[in-house]
Formats: C-alpha cells, sequence, structure tokens
C-alpha cells in the first residue's frame, strides 16, 4: 500500500476484528468499474435459490397494484455509481453465500436470522485490491457458515474508485429463512476521503 494512499479501517459494531487481506489480486474476480459495466469471471450467473411459490390468494382480494412501468431503473439510476458498483459485485458473489448455506445443510442445519459482512478495498498503485473484510454480527448460530458468507468478499475486486478516493468500506446484509436465502444487498458504504454523509454498519436485529 502505497504511503499517500491511507485506507480507512472497517468499523464492527459487533468489535469482531477484521481480517486483512494480502496485497495479491483474488483469483477469478467479479470485475466492475463504477458507473461502467460488470465483466464478470468464473463465477457465473447467480444461481439464486429463493421461494419460487407464495401461499394462494384469499378469496375476492384485490389484485396487487402493477409497478410503475421503469420505476426500479429510475430509482437505481438516482443512485450514485459506487452503489451500483458495490452492488453489482454483491449480486455477482451470490452464488458463494448460496453455496455456504448449502455446506450449513449438509451439515444438518437450517439457518434463521440476519447478518452483515464489512469488506474495505483499496487503490494500490494502478490497483484496487481487497484489503479486509470482517463480520458485523451473525443471528444465526453458525460460526462456520458466517465465515464461509466473510470470505465471499475475497473474490471481488474493483478496477477503479472514484477520482479523490482511496478506499471504500461497504457492508453485506445477508438475511436466511427455513434455510434459505432471502436477501443478499448492499446495505450502505463509505468512501476515503468522505464523498457523502458518514454511514453506520446495518444494526443487530433486536431480541426476541
Amino acid at each position: 500500500m502505497r504511503d499517500d494512499a491511507p485506507v480507512a479501517a472497517p468499523t464492527s459494531g459487533s468489535g469482531q476484528v477484521a481480517t486483512s487481506v494480502g496485497s495479491s489480486a483474488p483469483s477469478a474476480p467479479s470485475r466492475v468499474t463504477p458507473g461502467g459495466a460488470a465483466r464478470t469471471g468464473t463465477i457465473g450467473v447467480p444461481a439464486i435459490r429463493r421461494p419460487t411459490t407464495g401461499p394462494a390468494p384469499s378469496a375476492g382480494a384485490a389484485p396487487a397494484a402493477p409497478a410503475a412501468e421503469g420505476s426500479d431503473d429510475k430509482a437505481l439510476t438516482a443512485k450514485p455509481p459506487m452503489y451500483l458498483a458495490l452492488r453489482e459485485i454483491v449480486v455477482e458473489t451470490e452464488p458463494l453465500i448460496v453455496d455456504c448455506v448449502d455446506q450449513a445443510h449438509k451439515r444438518g442445519k437450517k439457518l434463521d436470522g440476519a447478518a452483515a459482512f464489512g469488506f474495505t478495498l483499496a487503490r494500490e498503485g494502478d490497483k484496487v485490491i481487497l484489503t479486509s473484510t470482517n463480520i458485523e454480527f451473525a443471528g444465526f448460530a453458525d460460526p462456520a457458515t458466517a465465515e464461509c458468507m466473510r470470505d465471499a468478499a475475497k473474490k471481488i475486486e474493483l478496477d477503479s474508485l472514484p477520482e479523490g478516493v482511496t478506499s471504500v468500506t461497504a457492508f453485506r446484509k445477508v438475511t436466511l429463512k427455513d434455510g434459505v436465502l432471502e436477501e443478499n444487498a448492499v446495505s450502505d458504504y463509505s468512501t476515503y476521503p468522505p464523498t457523502r454523509t458518514p454511514f453506520a454498519p446495518p444494526p443487530p436485529p433486536p431480541d426476541k
């Protein structure tokens, strides 16, 4: 890491120590340029395993109102390019999260709960590399699955950072229900030097 490129250390609401990652680039990363199209390595199309059926609508229930045409596209267009780039790489690495859930199934575990994982990408010379990962919290009682999900960040790499930015720290939120992946998304991020409002990692769910 260059002396003139400080890295923003990820904050951990749970107090868990972040894991540093070597300076060598991860194997077969998912590459995304902020504001540009994704260039995917060998990860492939996400094999999302979510329920495809729901309860039948009750008799006489009013049909759901259709979404406004193009509303999702307009919402995404309003997001900063840095967020869109992070969102893309988190989606591209979803098959790794699904694999962690599958491994838990093989160990006889059907997990429920939410978890959050932080990762930091920093500029080093003409590259952007992963410098640290951490577990913010894990609401399911299986440390092996939490570690597996944290390590999914090792397949992430950005082609570039916005001008003047030396590092970015982001949070991936994962939610499991009855052993099925319900959510895998970027909950927030921060750049260094700051280019947006300071943020906080997603809070743990309240105790039941």
